[in-house]
């Protein structure tokens, strides 16, 4: 059989001549004219072409070596183009691959199937080394444009994943949204979660923060302030975290709002760092009691609500005495432990109505005993 310059017939021996400096293409069509054609094409791109004329072995070849680019002849007796592309896509590597199907014209079952099965592009009957050229330029430049988009994707993806970000877009008239994968994970979704919904971001805010999430929403569609927020969701399995959200409204050509873009990030240890440094600042570390900034602030109140209804406060103050003795005796361990025992003790005694006291969402209302000392 003849061969077309520069290209060769496929077979074991030659898998291992491969300049890797060349883009490799495999031509598979059981009909010479064409494997010449397309590697007239080929080589004019810069391929190293091998040429497979048993196309009943085109999946063999590509277990032992993955090309650049793989030519299809459809209408070779005995190639599955479907079979081939779906067995390649499932090869370490095979995604890279780009896939031209050689069809005759008004094949649209033999599209159908390959289209199915991942093929990059087609080219019709009847067609010339030159026209065959554009077709394989045109695609490998689309190609290089979904590569560039994926690895642009994947870069993004891994940033958001670092910083805790997800991105989404709600579509206003279906109700469908789009979500990133970090947007799931916050969420509490798994990444195969079916076309999400509106109703699906919306049941994870928490129950106390619905309405605030509602409220924010329509005033936003409505243009009369940005949408900006922290607010808590739950998961399915009671994590509970603190999301920071952003969106805008974009609108159509009437200036009506028709989908909104939007961002969740996550401030779960921001939220958490803030209550601990509240805590600090207003709390004794060791019992857990108001400590003598919070005692003053809470007394303060007391005292000016009892001159407004023309009443009086009582404070009483206690010490333990010789609590220095425990402390040198059994050591400051155990002077901890009955400072927490008499702490617990005093805040059970006291009643609630003995101080109008401000309330903490996350330790409870607060007693009447502080810690002075």
């Amino acid at each position: 059989m003849p061969e077309n310059e520069g290209s060769t017939v496929i077979e074991e021996s030659t898998l291992s001549q491969i300049d890797p400096a060349r883009g490799i293409a495999f031509v598979a069509s059981a009909d010479a004219s064409v494997r010449a054609i397309a590697a007239t094409a080929l080589e004019r791109q810069g391929f190293s072409v091998f040429e497979i004329e048993d196309v009943s072995l085109v999946v063999d070849f590509l277990e032992s070596s993955r090309p650049d680019l793989l030519v299809l002849d459809a209408s070779s007796s005995g190639l599955d183009v479907g079979g081939v592309c779906a067995a390649l896509r499932g090869m370490e590597g095979g995604s890279r691959v780009r896939v031209l199907v050689l069809t005759e014209e008004g094949d649209s079952e033999t599209v159908e199937h390959a289209l199915a099965a991942g093929v990059s592009d087609f080219a019709a009957r009847p067609f010339t080394a030159r026209l065959l050229g554009h077709r394989i330029r045109h695609m490998l430049r689309s190609g290089a444009l979904l590569d560039d988009l994926q690895r642009s994707e994947a870069t993004l993806e891994s940033a958001q994943r670092l910083v805790h970000l997800g991105n989404w877009t709600w579509d206003l008239a279906g109700h469908e949204m789009k979500w990133t994968a970090e947007t799931y994970r916050l969420l509490g979704y798994p990444l195969d979660h079916p076309h999400p919904r509106s109703q699906d971001y919306l049941s994870r805010v928490h129950p106390e923060d619905a309405d605030m999430v509602a409220r924010a929403l329509e005033s936003t569609l409505r243009g009369e302030q940005s949408f900006s927020l922290d607010h808590r969701v739950v998961h399915e399995d009671g994590t509970l975290l603190y999301l920071h959200s952003e969106a805008e409204v974009v609108r159509n050509a009437k200036g009506q709002p028709s989908k909104l873009t939007g961002t969740v990030q996550d401030i779960t240890d921001r939220k958490k760092a803030e209550s601990r440094i509240q805590f600090l600042a207003f709390y004794d570390s060791l019992t857990g009691l108001p400590n003598r900034l919070h005692f003053n602030d809470q007394l303060k109140k007391s005292l000016d609500l009892a001159r407004g209804r023309g009443g009086t406060a009582a404070v009483m103050f206690m010490d333990l005495d010789n609590f220095k003795r425990i402390n040198d005796t059994s050591g400051h361990s155990a002077g901890d432990r009955l400072l927490r025992a008499a702490a617990n003790r005093l805040r059970e005694a006291i009643r609630a109505s003995d101080l109008v006291s401000r309330v903490d969402s996350v330790r409870g209302p607060e007693g009447a005993v502080a810690r002075l000392g």
